[in-house]
Protein backbone atom coordinates (compact mmCIF):
# COMPACT_ATOMS: atom_id res chain seq x y z
CA UNK A 1 0.00 0.00 0.00
CA UNK A 2 0.96 3.62 -0.28
CA UNK A 3 2.18 6.04 2.36
CA UNK A 4 -0.25 8.92 2.77
CA UNK A 5 1.44 12.34 2.90
CA UNK A 6 -0.85 15.17 3.99
CA UNK A 7 0.44 18.64 3.23
CA UNK A 8 0.76 21.39 5.85
CA UNK A 9 0.06 25.03 5.05
CA UNK A 10 3.11 27.31 5.12
CA UNK A 11 3.83 30.96 4.37
CA UNK A 12 4.64 30.11 0.75
CA UNK A 13 2.40 27.21 -0.22
CA UNK A 14 1.90 23.72 1.12
CA UNK A 15 4.63 21.40 2.36
CA UNK A 16 4.96 17.73 3.23
CA UNK A 17 5.23 17.28 7.02
CA UNK A 18 8.95 16.38 6.79
CA UNK A 19 9.93 19.09 4.30
CA UNK A 20 10.92 21.54 7.04
CA UNK A 21 13.34 19.06 8.62
CA UNK A 22 14.73 18.18 5.18
CA UNK A 23 15.28 21.86 4.32
CA UNK A 24 17.12 22.42 7.62
CA UNK A 25 19.34 19.40 6.94
CA UNK A 26 20.17 20.71 3.46
CA UNK A 27 20.83 24.29 4.63
CA UNK A 28 23.37 22.96 7.13
CA UNK A 29 25.37 21.48 4.26
CA UNK A 30 24.70 23.50 1.09
CA UNK A 31 24.21 27.10 0.04
CA UNK A 32 21.48 28.24 -2.36
CA UNK A 33 22.49 27.47 -5.93
CA UNK A 34 24.67 24.48 -5.03
CA UNK A 35 23.82 21.04 -6.37
CA UNK A 36 22.50 17.98 -4.56
CA UNK A 37 22.61 14.65 -6.43
CA UNK A 38 20.30 11.98 -5.02
CA UNK A 39 19.46 8.41 -5.98
CA UNK A 40 16.90 6.15 -4.38
CA UNK A 41 13.48 4.54 -4.45
CA UNK A 42 10.48 6.78 -3.81
CA UNK A 43 9.93 7.20 -0.07
CA UNK A 44 8.50 9.83 2.30
CA UNK A 45 12.06 10.93 3.11
CA UNK A 46 13.03 11.30 -0.56
CA UNK A 47 9.81 13.24 -1.23
CA UNK A 48 10.62 15.52 1.72
CA UNK A 49 14.17 15.97 0.43
CA UNK A 50 12.85 17.09 -2.97
CA UNK A 51 10.57 19.69 -1.42
CA UNK A 52 13.28 20.63 1.09
CA UNK A 53 15.74 21.31 -1.74
CA UNK A 54 13.14 23.56 -3.35
CA UNK A 55 12.68 25.48 -0.09
CA UNK A 56 16.44 25.79 0.47
CA UNK A 57 17.11 27.07 -3.06
CA UNK A 58 19.35 24.12 -3.89
CA UNK A 59 19.49 22.62 -7.39
CA UNK A 60 18.35 19.00 -7.25
CA UNK A 61 20.05 16.41 -9.47
CA UNK A 62 17.91 13.24 -9.38
CA UNK A 63 19.63 10.15 -10.77
CA UNK A 64 17.85 6.92 -11.60
CA UNK A 65 18.17 4.18 -8.99
CA UNK A 66 17.98 1.68 -11.85
CA UNK A 67 21.39 2.71 -13.21
CA UNK A 68 24.51 0.74 -12.22
CA UNK A 69 26.51 2.45 -9.49
CA UNK A 70 29.36 3.57 -11.76
CA UNK A 71 27.00 4.98 -14.40
CA UNK A 72 25.15 6.92 -11.68
CA UNK A 73 28.44 8.23 -10.27
CA UNK A 74 29.48 9.35 -13.75
CA UNK A 75 26.28 11.39 -14.10
CA UNK A 76 26.86 12.97 -10.69
CA UNK A 77 30.34 14.00 -11.82
CA UNK A 78 28.95 15.42 -15.06
CA UNK A 79 26.48 17.44 -12.98
CA UNK A 80 29.30 18.80 -10.77
CA UNK A 81 27.25 17.87 -7.71
CA UNK A 82 28.38 19.50 -4.45
CA UNK A 83 26.80 16.76 -2.35
CA UNK A 84 25.95 13.20 -3.41
CA UNK A 85 23.42 10.97 -1.63
CA UNK A 86 23.65 7.50 -3.12
CA UNK A 87 23.74 5.36 0.02
CA UNK A 88 20.33 6.21 1.39
CA UNK A 89 18.37 9.33 2.19
CA UNK A 90 18.44 10.61 5.80
CA UNK A 91 15.33 10.08 7.90
CA UNK A 92 13.41 13.31 8.46
CA UNK A 93 10.91 13.58 11.31
CA UNK A 94 7.37 14.56 10.35
CA UNK A 95 5.88 17.69 11.87
CA UNK A 96 2.19 18.41 11.43
CA UNK A 97 2.35 21.72 13.32
CA UNK A 98 2.14 24.55 10.74
CA UNK A 99 4.12 26.85 13.06
CA UNK A 100 7.22 24.64 12.94
CA UNK A 101 6.78 22.49 9.81
CA UNK A 102 7.09 25.44 7.40
CA UNK A 103 10.57 25.26 5.79
CA UNK A 104 10.59 28.99 5.10
CA UNK A 105 9.46 31.53 2.56
CA UNK A 106 10.47 30.86 -1.04
CA UNK A 107 12.45 34.03 -1.81
CA UNK A 108 15.06 32.57 -4.15
CA UNK A 109 15.84 34.06 -7.55
CA UNK A 110 13.41 32.43 -10.02
CA UNK A 111 16.10 32.41 -12.72
CA UNK A 112 18.40 30.11 -10.73
CA UNK A 113 18.41 26.38 -11.45
CA UNK A 114 15.92 24.31 -9.53
CA UNK A 115 16.52 21.01 -11.30
CA UNK A 116 19.23 19.43 -13.42
CA UNK A 117 17.49 16.45 -14.95
CA UNK A 118 19.08 13.79 -17.13
CA UNK A 119 17.02 12.52 -20.06
CA UNK A 120 16.43 8.78 -20.40
CA UNK A 121 19.08 8.44 -23.09
CA UNK A 122 16.85 6.29 -25.32
CA UNK A 123 18.23 8.10 -28.40
CA UNK A 124 21.86 8.43 -27.25
CA UNK A 125 23.86 9.74 -24.31
CA UNK A 126 21.65 11.27 -21.59
CA UNK A 127 21.42 15.06 -21.78
CA UNK A 128 21.39 17.20 -18.64
CA UNK A 129 18.35 19.49 -18.87
CA UNK A 130 18.68 22.85 -17.06
CA UNK A 131 15.31 23.79 -15.53
CA UNK A 132 14.98 27.09 -13.70
CA UNK A 133 12.78 27.64 -10.66
CA UNK A 134 10.66 29.89 -12.87
CA UNK A 135 10.08 27.11 -15.41
CA UNK A 136 9.28 24.52 -12.75
CA UNK A 137 6.80 26.76 -10.96
CA UNK A 138 5.16 27.79 -14.25
CA UNK A 139 4.77 24.15 -15.29
CA UNK A 140 3.28 23.13 -11.93
CA UNK A 141 0.84 26.05 -11.97
CA UNK A 142 -0.25 25.31 -15.55
CA UNK A 143 -0.89 21.65 -14.74
CA UNK A 144 -2.90 22.53 -11.62
CA UNK A 145 -5.00 24.91 -13.72
CA UNK A 146 -5.61 22.47 -16.59
CA UNK A 147 -6.43 19.54 -14.27
CA UNK A 148 -8.34 21.72 -11.77
CA UNK A 149 -6.34 20.34 -8.83
CA UNK A 150 -7.34 21.48 -5.36
CA UNK A 151 -6.62 20.89 -1.68
CA UNK A 152 -9.37 18.25 -1.67
CA UNK A 153 -7.67 15.95 -4.19
CA UNK A 154 -6.00 12.65 -3.28
CA UNK A 155 -3.27 11.73 -5.79
CA UNK A 156 -1.95 8.20 -6.29
CA UNK A 157 1.78 8.80 -6.97
CA UNK A 158 3.48 5.72 -8.45
CA UNK A 159 5.99 7.29 -10.88
CA UNK A 160 9.70 7.32 -9.94
CA UNK A 161 10.94 10.43 -8.15
CA UNK A 162 13.93 10.66 -10.51
CA UNK A 163 11.49 11.27 -13.37
CA UNK A 164 9.95 14.64 -14.20
CA UNK A 165 6.46 13.14 -13.82
CA UNK A 166 7.14 12.08 -10.23
CA UNK A 167 8.88 15.31 -9.24
CA UNK A 168 6.14 17.41 -10.85
CA UNK A 169 3.55 15.76 -8.60
CA UNK A 170 5.36 17.06 -5.49
CA UNK A 171 5.61 20.59 -6.92
CA UNK A 172 1.90 20.57 -7.74
CA UNK A 173 1.17 19.41 -4.18
CA UNK A 174 3.28 22.35 -2.95
CA UNK A 175 1.04 24.76 -4.86
CA UNK A 176 -2.35 23.22 -4.07
CA UNK A 177 -1.91 21.14 -0.91
CA UNK A 178 -3.49 17.94 -2.24
CA UNK A 179 -2.77 14.70 -0.41
CA UNK A 180 -0.10 12.44 -1.93
CA UNK A 181 -0.47 8.64 -1.74
CA UNK A 182 3.15 7.65 -2.40
CA UNK A 183 4.21 4.25 -3.75
CA UNK A 184 7.80 2.98 -3.68
CA UNK A 185 7.25 1.46 -7.13
CA UNK A 186 4.42 0.60 -9.43
CA UNK A 187 2.81 -2.66 -8.36
CA UNK A 188 -0.51 -3.57 -9.95
CA UNK A 189 -1.97 -5.07 -6.79
CA UNK A 190 -0.83 -2.26 -4.49
CA UNK A 191 -1.93 0.53 -6.86
CA UNK A 192 -5.21 -1.26 -7.49
CA UNK A 193 -5.87 -1.48 -3.74
CA UNK A 194 -5.01 2.21 -3.39
CA UNK A 195 -7.46 3.13 -6.12
CA UNK A 196 -10.20 1.16 -4.38
CA UNK A 197 -9.51 3.18 -1.23
CA UNK A 198 -10.24 2.52 2.41
CA UNK A 199 -12.72 4.18 4.75
CA UNK A 200 -13.51 7.72 3.67
CA UNK A 201 -10.32 8.10 1.59
CA UNK A 202 -10.93 8.10 -2.16
CA UNK A 203 -8.33 8.60 -4.87
CA UNK A 204 -9.32 11.41 -7.25
CA UNK A 205 -6.33 11.35 -9.60
CA UNK A 206 -3.20 9.53 -10.69
CA UNK A 207 -0.34 9.75 -13.21
CA UNK A 208 0.48 6.65 -15.23
CA UNK A 209 2.44 5.66 -18.31
CA UNK A 210 0.58 3.52 -20.88
CA UNK A 211 2.23 0.29 -19.68
CA UNK A 212 0.90 0.86 -16.16
CA UNK A 213 -2.59 1.54 -17.50
CA UNK A 214 -2.46 -1.65 -19.54
CA UNK A 215 -1.53 -3.72 -16.48
CA UNK A 216 -4.38 -2.24 -14.47
CA UNK A 217 -6.83 -2.95 -17.30
CA UNK A 218 -5.62 -6.55 -17.62
CA UNK A 219 -6.11 -6.98 -13.87
CA UNK A 220 -9.67 -5.57 -14.17
CA UNK A 221 -8.98 -2.89 -11.58
CA UNK A 222 -12.12 -0.71 -11.38
CA UNK A 223 -11.87 3.06 -11.33
CA UNK A 224 -13.13 4.55 -8.07
CA UNK A 225 -16.27 6.66 -8.27
CA UNK A 226 -14.29 9.70 -7.09
CA UNK A 227 -11.65 9.39 -9.83
CA UNK A 228 -11.74 12.40 -12.15
CA UNK A 229 -8.15 12.76 -13.44
CA UNK A 230 -6.39 9.85 -15.16
CA UNK A 231 -3.23 11.50 -16.48
CA UNK A 232 -1.41 9.42 -19.11
CA UNK A 233 1.97 10.39 -20.56
CA UNK A 234 5.43 9.08 -21.34
CA UNK A 235 4.58 7.45 -24.66
CA UNK A 236 1.86 6.66 -27.22
CA UNK A 237 -1.46 5.48 -25.80
CA UNK A 238 -3.19 2.56 -27.51
CA UNK A 239 -6.66 3.78 -28.52
CA UNK A 240 -8.15 0.46 -27.38
CA UNK A 241 -6.77 1.06 -23.89
CA UNK A 242 -8.16 4.58 -23.85
CA UNK A 243 -11.58 3.34 -24.96
CA UNK A 244 -11.54 0.55 -22.37
CA UNK A 245 -10.80 3.06 -19.64
CA UNK A 246 -13.62 5.28 -20.89
CA UNK A 247 -16.00 2.30 -20.78
CA UNK A 248 -15.03 1.83 -17.12
CA UNK A 249 -15.99 5.40 -16.37
CA UNK A 250 -12.82 7.53 -16.72
CA UNK A 251 -11.49 8.98 -19.98
CA UNK A 252 -7.68 9.33 -19.95
CA UNK A 253 -6.32 12.87 -19.84
CA UNK A 254 -3.53 12.21 -22.31
CA UNK A 255 -0.59 14.57 -22.07
CA UNK A 256 2.37 15.42 -24.27
CA UNK A 257 5.33 16.55 -22.26
CA UNK A 258 9.09 16.36 -22.10
CA UNK A 259 11.85 16.93 -19.60
CA UNK A 260 12.90 20.02 -21.55
CA UNK A 261 9.56 21.66 -20.64
CA UNK A 262 9.41 20.58 -16.99
CA UNK A 263 6.59 18.14 -17.80
CA UNK A 264 3.38 19.08 -19.63
CA UNK A 265 3.19 20.94 -22.94
CA UNK A 266 -0.29 19.84 -24.03
CA UNK A 267 -2.88 18.08 -21.89
CA UNK A 268 -6.50 17.06 -22.26
CA UNK A 269 -8.64 18.63 -19.55
CA UNK A 270 -10.87 16.16 -17.67
CA UNK A 271 -14.08 17.52 -19.20
CA UNK A 272 -12.52 17.47 -22.70
CA UNK A 273 -11.02 13.98 -22.47
CA UNK A 274 -13.94 11.95 -23.92
CA UNK A 275 -14.14 14.13 -27.05
CA UNK A 276 -10.36 14.34 -27.42
CA UNK A 277 -9.61 10.64 -26.99
CA UNK A 278 -6.45 9.76 -28.90
CA UNK A 279 -5.00 13.27 -28.74
CA UNK A 280 -2.88 15.12 -26.17
CA UNK A 281 -5.18 18.14 -26.08
CA UNK A 282 -4.23 21.79 -26.45
CA UNK A 283 -1.22 23.67 -24.99
CA UNK A 284 -1.34 24.38 -21.27
CA UNK A 285 -1.13 27.96 -19.97
CA UNK A 286 2.11 29.70 -20.90
CA UNK A 287 3.10 27.25 -23.64
CA UNK A 288 2.93 27.51 -27.43
CA UNK A 289 3.17 24.68 -29.95
CA UNK A 290 3.73 24.83 -33.71
CA UNK A 291 4.84 22.44 -36.45
CA UNK A 292 7.80 22.80 -38.75
CA UNK A 293 7.39 22.34 -42.50
CA UNK A 294 8.47 18.73 -41.99
CA UNK A 295 5.86 18.21 -39.26
CA UNK A 296 8.22 18.34 -36.29
CA UNK A 297 6.71 19.62 -33.04
CA UNK A 298 8.17 22.96 -31.88
CA UNK A 299 7.58 24.42 -28.41
CA UNK A 300 8.29 27.62 -26.53
CA UNK A 301 6.98 29.31 -23.43
CA UNK A 302 7.27 29.80 -19.69
CA UNK A 303 8.15 26.18 -18.84
CA UNK A 304 10.92 25.76 -21.40
CA UNK A 305 14.40 24.83 -20.18
CA UNK A 306 17.36 27.20 -20.18
CA UNK A 307 19.32 24.70 -22.28
CA UNK A 308 21.52 21.64 -21.84
CA UNK A 309 24.44 21.39 -19.44
CA UNK A 310 27.87 20.61 -20.88
CA UNK A 311 26.62 19.99 -24.43
CA UNK A 312 28.93 22.13 -26.54
CA UNK A 313 27.32 23.80 -29.55
CA UNK A 314 24.00 22.11 -28.72
CA UNK A 315 23.69 23.67 -25.28
CA UNK A 316 21.15 26.27 -26.46
CA UNK A 317 19.03 24.54 -29.13
CA UNK A 318 16.63 27.43 -29.76
CA UNK A 319 16.02 29.41 -32.92
CA UNK A 320 16.00 33.21 -33.11
CA UNK A 321 12.33 33.31 -32.08
CA UNK A 322 12.83 31.09 -29.04
CA UNK A 323 11.39 27.89 -30.54
CA UNK A 324 12.77 24.51 -29.46
CA UNK A 325 12.30 21.82 -32.09
CA UNK A 326 11.63 18.47 -30.47
CA UNK A 327 12.37 15.11 -32.01
CA UNK A 328 8.65 14.35 -32.29
CA UNK A 329 6.27 14.51 -35.24
CA UNK A 330 2.75 15.86 -34.73
CA UNK A 331 -0.49 17.07 -36.23
CA UNK A 332 -3.39 19.22 -35.05
CA UNK A 333 -7.07 18.39 -35.39
CA UNK A 334 -9.77 20.93 -36.16
CA UNK A 335 -10.12 21.79 -32.46
CA UNK A 336 -6.39 22.55 -32.13
CA UNK A 337 -5.62 19.35 -30.23
CA UNK A 338 -2.19 17.81 -30.78
CA UNK A 339 -1.61 14.22 -31.88
CA UNK A 340 1.93 12.82 -31.64
CA UNK A 341 2.81 10.69 -34.68
CA UNK A 342 6.24 9.40 -33.71
CA UNK A 343 9.82 10.65 -33.79
CA UNK A 344 11.61 12.38 -36.62
CA UNK A 345 14.69 10.18 -36.27
CA UNK A 346 12.58 7.00 -36.46
CA UNK A 347 10.93 7.70 -39.82
CA UNK A 348 11.64 4.93 -42.33
CA UNK A 349 12.30 5.98 -45.93
CA UNK A 350 11.63 3.08 -48.28
CA UNK A 351 11.57 3.57 -52.05
CA UNK A 352 11.25 7.32 -51.50
CA UNK A 353 8.15 6.92 -49.28
CA UNK A 354 8.17 7.99 -45.63
CA UNK A 355 6.79 5.52 -43.10
CA UNK A 356 5.98 6.46 -39.51
CA UNK A 357 6.59 3.44 -37.23
CA UNK A 358 4.02 4.81 -34.78
CA UNK A 359 1.27 4.86 -37.44
CA UNK A 360 2.03 1.28 -38.54
CA UNK A 361 2.14 0.09 -34.93
CA UNK A 362 -1.22 1.70 -34.16
CA UNK A 363 -2.84 0.04 -37.19
CA UNK A 364 -1.41 -3.40 -36.42
CA UNK A 365 -2.39 -3.20 -32.74
CA UNK A 366 -6.03 -2.80 -33.76
CA UNK A 367 -6.05 -6.54 -34.49
CA UNK A 368 -7.38 -8.47 -31.47
CA UNK A 369 -4.53 -11.01 -31.59
CA UNK A 370 -1.72 -8.41 -31.70
CA UNK A 371 -1.00 -7.03 -28.23
CA UNK A 372 2.05 -4.96 -29.18
CA UNK A 373 4.03 -4.09 -32.29
CA UNK A 374 7.48 -2.54 -32.58
CA UNK A 375 8.36 -1.25 -36.04
CA UNK A 376 11.81 -0.28 -37.28
CA UNK A 377 13.72 0.03 -40.54
CA UNK A 378 16.74 -1.92 -41.71
CA UNK A 379 19.03 -1.27 -44.69
CA UNK A 380 17.88 -2.64 -48.06
CA UNK A 381 20.04 -2.52 -51.20
CA UNK A 382 17.05 -1.90 -53.49
CA UNK A 383 14.67 0.24 -51.42
CA UNK A 384 17.11 2.05 -49.12
CA UNK A 385 15.27 0.70 -46.07
CA UNK A 386 12.67 -1.99 -45.50
CA UNK A 387 9.99 -2.08 -42.83
CA UNK A 388 10.38 -4.71 -40.10
CA UNK A 389 8.19 -5.48 -37.10
CA UNK A 390 8.56 -7.34 -33.81
CA UNK A 391 5.21 -8.55 -32.45
CA UNK A 392 3.75 -9.66 -29.13
CA UNK A 393 0.69 -11.88 -29.37
CA UNK A 394 -2.52 -11.66 -27.44
CA UNK A 395 -3.29 -15.36 -27.11
CA UNK A 396 -2.25 -17.52 -30.07
CA UNK A 397 0.12 -15.82 -32.58
CA UNK A 398 -1.15 -15.43 -36.13
CA UNK A 399 0.46 -17.65 -38.76
CA UNK A 400 2.32 -16.05 -41.65
CA UNK A 401 -0.65 -16.14 -44.04
CA UNK A 402 -2.94 -14.57 -41.44
CA UNK A 403 -0.33 -11.93 -40.72
CA UNK A 404 0.08 -11.10 -44.41
CA UNK A 405 -3.68 -10.61 -44.53
CA UNK A 406 -3.38 -8.09 -41.69
CA UNK A 407 -0.51 -6.36 -43.51
CA UNK A 408 -2.67 -6.08 -46.66
CA UNK A 409 -4.73 -3.43 -44.85
CA UNK A 410 -1.66 -1.17 -44.88
CA UNK A 411 -0.38 0.81 -47.83
CA UNK A 412 2.04 -1.33 -49.82
CA UNK A 413 5.08 0.74 -48.77
CA UNK A 414 4.05 0.43 -45.09
CA UNK A 415 3.91 -3.37 -45.11
CA UNK A 416 6.60 -5.17 -43.08
CA UNK A 417 9.00 -7.33 -45.07
CA UNK A 418 10.39 -9.13 -42.00
CA UNK A 419 8.72 -9.99 -38.70
CA UNK A 420 9.05 -12.09 -35.59
CA UNK A 421 6.90 -12.94 -32.58
CA UNK A 422 8.49 -12.43 -29.14
CA UNK A 423 7.33 -12.62 -25.52
CA UNK A 424 7.90 -8.91 -24.82
CA UNK A 425 9.23 -5.78 -26.51
CA UNK A 426 12.32 -4.06 -25.07
CA UNK A 427 11.20 -1.14 -22.94
CA UNK A 428 12.60 1.27 -20.37
CA UNK A 429 11.49 1.10 -16.74
CA UNK A 430 8.76 3.63 -17.56
CA UNK A 431 7.50 1.63 -20.52
CA UNK A 432 9.06 3.56 -23.42
CA UNK A 433 9.83 1.36 -26.40
CA UNK A 434 13.58 0.97 -26.94
CA UNK A 435 13.39 0.97 -30.72
CA UNK A 436 17.15 0.79 -31.16
CA UNK A 437 17.08 -2.72 -29.59
CA UNK A 438 14.43 -4.12 -31.97
CA UNK A 439 16.88 -5.27 -34.68
CA UNK A 440 18.48 -7.71 -32.23
CA UNK A 441 15.06 -9.36 -31.75
CA UNK A 442 15.00 -10.30 -35.44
Amino acid sequence: MSVILTSVRGADGWWLPSAGAAAAWIRARLRPGQRLAVRGLPSPDLAALIQGAWAAGVCLVPISHRLPAEAAAQLARRAKADLVLFDGVPSFPADADPRTADPGTDSHDPQTLGLLLFTSGTTGEPKAVRLSRRALRASAAAACLRLELTRDDHWCACLPLDHIGGIATLLRAHLTGFTVHLHARFDTTAVGADLLGAGDVRITGTSLVPTMLQRLMVADVPWPAAMRVLLIGGGPLDLRLAQRSLELGVAPCQTYGLSECASQVCTLAPDEAPAGLGTAGTPVAGMEVSLSLAGAIRVRGSSLMDGYEDFGDGAHPFDADGWFTTGDLGAFDAAGRLSVLGRTDEVIITGGEKVSPFVVEALLEQHPQIAEAGVHGEPDPEWGQRVCVVLVARGQPLNDDELRDVFSRLADFQRPKRWRWVAALPRTALGKLQRQRLPSAL
